[in-house]
């Protein structure tokens, strides 16, 4: 909660004419501090915008899906752009939901600053979709 008061702080005076979210609690919290800040009173909130689901792999570490499922990790590191947990999604497929989002909100406010604010998985996609980079460059991007 300080990252998103702090975050806030610096769009305060952005002159932002919109902020969309993630739907997802901590995201949705974020985008209202920022809204708040800039003087926004709608926040346009979407699942697409939601960090990748993980399936049966979800809310355990890196280190617990190694270790509990060894051979569907060694799959997932050798092709992380495809592969998926059962139940899951494939960054391939969060890639394809972000940029489709994108697409949609950016046409809405050219010439405007917006905020979008979501998660590490959704994010990094976007910046490998506007690098051009494939997603396979996807790890190699550090979100601080």
């Amino acid at each position: 909660m300080a990252q998103a008061a702090a975050t806030a702080t610096r769009f305060a005076g952005a002159g932002l004419s919109a902020v969309y979210s993630s739907d997802l609690q901590r995201a949705y919290r974020s985008a209202e501090l920022i809204a708040q800040a800039a003087q926004i009173a709608e926040i346009t909130a979407s699942p697409a915008l939601r960090e990748a689901h993980f399936g049966k792999w979800e809310g355990q570490t890196t280190e617990e899906i190694h270790k509990a499922y060894p051979k569907e990790a060694a799959m997932w590191m050798a092709d992380s752009v495809h592969y998926r947990a059962e139940g899951g999604e494939s960054l391939q497929e969060v890639w394809e939901r972000s940029v489709a989002y994108f697409s949609q909100i950016l046409p809405l406010h050219r010439g405007q600053r917006i905020a979008v604010v979501s998660h590490g998985g959704p994010i990094k996609a976007i910046i490998c979709h506007a690098l051009d980079a494939p997603l396979s460059a996807f790890r190699h991007i550090r979100l601080d």
